[in-house]
């Protein structure tokens, strides 16, 4: 995810598309969670809204998925 991110937009936040101003590992929150979901790495997105402070009620929305997806 990282080295996508840095070849598609760099490592300057402010040259990154609007929106993306939560970081965590200096890396913009929602590309992480986006990525780890759709490659199918729940417990990798579980961790960085862990990390990122900002995302306590989308973790627990999270962790409910992953605990009741049958």
């Amino acid at each position: 995810m990282r080295a996508f991110w840095c070849g598609q937009y760099g490592t300057d936040a402010k040259k990154w598309p609007p929106g993306l101003e939560d970081i965590v590992d200096r890396l913009p929150i929602w590309p992480q969670i986006y990525y780890a979901i759709r490659a199918g790495d729940l417990f990798t997105a579980v961790k960085i809204t862990d990390r990122a402070r900002v995302l306590d009620e989308f973790s627990k929305l999270l962790r409910e998925y992953i605990d009741n997806r049958g």
